[in-house]
Parts: C-alpha cells; sequence; structure tokens
C-alpha cells in the first residue's frame, strides 16, 4: 500500500510501509558481544576458545577466563559478573570456527609487513599460495628458506658425517609437519651431545606451543596426558623402561585412546595424531618383545659423543633452513608410501637392540633410497 503527498507529510510515512516493519534491536549480550569482537580476533579451534595476542609475535593462545576478565572489564564495565559471563558464553557461539585450518601451518611471522610468510599444508604437503596467512592458526615465527641440497652442518655432526643417517634424522623430524603420519615411535639413542641438545631446542623454537613434553611413564600415568591433544608432536627425555605397552601401542599408530576423567565418572579421549621422539642413552626395554610393539619402535642411533664446545642459540637462518629441510623429506616419506626407509646402519641397529626379534620385511625395501626434493618456491 502507498500514500499520496499529502497523506505522507500529514502521516510522516514512507512511501513503502513495509519499511515500518520492527526489526528487533540487539540485546544487551549481543551488542557487548559485537564490541570485544571488534576490538580483539577470537576464533574456535578444535572445541576450544582462542585469542591472537601480537606478541611476541602474532600467533593464537587459548582465551581462558583470567585473559577474557583483563580485556572485557575495561570496554563493558560497569556490568555485573552474571553479565560478563553471559557474554563470554555468547563468545564460544559467536567467534568463527577455524578447525577446518588445522592441517596448515605458518612459516614466517606477520609483525612485519616485509616478512617472508610461507603456508605449508600437511596435508597435501605443499605450499599453498591461496590460502591468506591469517587464517592459518598454527604459526611459526621462523620463515622458510630454501638453500638448495646442502646438508645441515648440525644434523650431520650428529650423524658423524654418514649420508644415511642424516636421511634419517631427517625422516624422524618430517612427520611433525604431516597429517597423515607414518607408523612407528622414534627414539633417538645415544649421541651424549651438545648438537642433541641444540636440535631439541631449534625444535621448541620453530613450534612453540606445538610440542608436548611427556615422557612415555606419563602418557601412562594418564595424569598429563591430555598434553598431547592439539599438539603436533611430543618430543621428550627418556628412561627407556616401558612397563606398559597398552597406550604405546596406540601412539605408534597414532589412534585416539580412552582414557580416565579424574574425579569424575567419565572419561575422555586423547588425542594420539601425534609424532612421538624420545631422546634416551640406550634402546627402550619391554617387559615383553612381540611383533606389534617392534613394529612400533623405530631406533635411530646417534653416535656423536660429548664435545667440548658451548652451546650457541641457534640463529633464524638456521631455523629457516631446518623448517625446508624438513617439509623435503615429509614429501619424501609421501613418495614411499608413508613409510620410513631406514639406512643399512639403523636397521643393524635395531636389530643389535632387540636380537631376540625380528626386522619385519616392511622395514627393509629393496628400492634406492629416493633424494629429498629441490624445492623452488
Amino acid at each position: 500500500m502507498t500514500y499520496d503527498e499529502t497523506e505522507l507529510a500529514l502521516l510522516a510515512l514512507p512511501a513503502d510501509v513495509r519499511a515500518l516493519e520492527a526489526k528487533s534491536p540487539l540485546s544487551q549480550i549481543d551488542w557487548d558481544t559485537s564490541i570485544i569482537m571488534a576490538k580483539h580476533r577470537i576464533i574456535r579451534f578444535k572445541g576450544r576458545l582462542m585469542i591472537e595476542v601480537r606478541e611476541p609475535y602474532p600467533h593464537f593462545i587459548q582465551f581462558a577466563k583470567e585473559h577474557y576478565d583483563r580485556i572485557a572489564y575495561p570496554l563493558l564495565s560497569p556490568a555485573k559478573r552474571s553479565h560478563m559471563n553471559d557474554v563470554f558464553w555468547q563468545l564460544s557461539f559467536a567467534a568463527p570456527d577455524l578447525s577446518s585450518n588445522d592441517r596448515l601451518v605458518l612459516f614466517g611471522s606477520m609483525k612485519s609487513p616485509r616478512a617472508r610468510l610461507t603456508v605449508w599444508d600437511m596435508e597435501r604437503l605443499e605450499v599453498r599460495h591461496d590460502i591468506s596467512p591469517a587464517e592459518c592458526v598454527r604459526r611459526s615465527p621462523y620463515p622458510l628458506k630454501n638453500y638448495g641440497n646442502e646438508p645441515l652442518p648440525l644434523i650431520m655432526r650428529l650423524a658423524v658425517n654418514k649420508q644415511g643417517l642424516y636421511d634419517d634424522i631427517m625422516q624422524s623430524l618430517a612427520p611433525l609437519v604431516m597429517t597423515k603420519k607414518p607408523d612407528g615411535v622414534i627414539w633417538w639413542v645415544g649421541g651424549d651431545s651438545y648438537d642433541k641438545a641444540a636440535l631439541i631446542e631449534v625444535l621448541r623454537r620453530i613450534f612453540p606451543d606445538q610440542l608436548a613434553s611427556l615422557t612415555v611413564q606419563q602418557l601412562n600415568g594418564r595424569r598429563r596426558t591430555l598434553g598431547i591433544n592439539d599438539k603436533l608432536g611430543n618430543i621428550a627425555e627418556d628412561s627407556g623402561q616401558i612397563s606398559n605397552t597398552e597406550i604405546y601401542k596406540s601412539i605408534g599408530t597414532h589412534e585416539d585412546f580412552f582414557m580416565h576423567r579424574y574425579h569424575s565418572q567419565y572419561g575422555i579421549y586423547a588425542q594420539g595424531n601425534v609424532h612421538h621422539i624420545f631422546s634416551t642413552p640406550s634402546a627402550p626395554a619391554f617387559p615383553v618383545i612381540d611383533e606389534s610393539v617392534l613394529r612400533r619402535t623405530q631406533i635411530i642411533p646417534l653416535e656423536q659423543r660429548l664435545e667440548s664446545y658451548p652451546l650457541h642459540a641457534p640463529t633464524n637462518e638456521f631455523c629457516g633452513r631446518l623448517i625446508a629441510e624438513i617439509c623435503r623429506y615429509a614429501v619424501r616419506i609421501k613418495q614411499q608410501g608413508n613409510r620410513y626407509d631406514w639406512s643399512p646402519e639403523t636397521l643393524a641397529a635395531k636389530a643389535k637392540s632387540y636380537p631376540s626379534g625380528n626386522i619385519l620385511a616392511d622395514d627393509i625395501h629393496t628400492q634406492p633410497r629416493s633424494a629429498p626434493l629441490n624445492f623452488r618456491w
């Protein structure tokens, strides 16, 4: 229905009566939620609420109630505590869900507008140019640096200048950037040196807050087991004494496993798709060595001994080169049928550690070992 100009002037109505339809205003909770989301980037990721922070580089951290209180009270004061709780609850529904981006890792810090940024797809095992770096939840402050096929000196020293052992060490690192991981728990055996400690340190720098540090005993104890959830890997010093192989078999094939929740009648699942590396002086000891345990146990012998030079902090260039090398070997493992291809030295170390067991046919490949790909970005 429309009105003529005289009626419109008298009634002060719009020409289209449909414009008079009442629109429900935002509730105070929705309004305050929008205020917080306009000031801060908040997302959902695998069932958790997370917030983007700028220091020491742009990345996401878990959005705990303590953090919420620090940013919400200055914006919403003098709201009541019950209202603040309602807003926090509303955030858990209003925040966009980026769980599907779990397979993406951003290498490089977005703090600098000139920084080199690389989005690595852990599922497709390739660099993605069609995805915005801002959409990546998993982030590393170090940029990927391509440098050709020259071996990394630190890794080569750990391998005592043996190319086969160098390849094995790099293969043991590659599943950290792979969604589909080859079966096996990695054991770095021996190698009491500064370089071994430096390698563990640099991995924690490259993947901050993405690596757990739980021993096999702590995983079996189940009090801290949930610390592996949403992690890319678990790297820890371990005694190598395995008393219970129940969970060990699950982590060896990257399967979720059920555990009891303390002070509750209900249980909870721990996420099993995590790559485990344990550093130990000698090969792990099991109460019973059977085929399933042996198949899941991958021994990497580190023969380097303690040196007298001090431990130096890894440089940004070295971190970037190591990232590129890890990604290359991830592609190599995929070409090998998503399984490891160990050198004769590594296979011999496993056979020596478990003389009563048989090296499985799957561990011995007759095809020539492929060389790491020479990526170009």
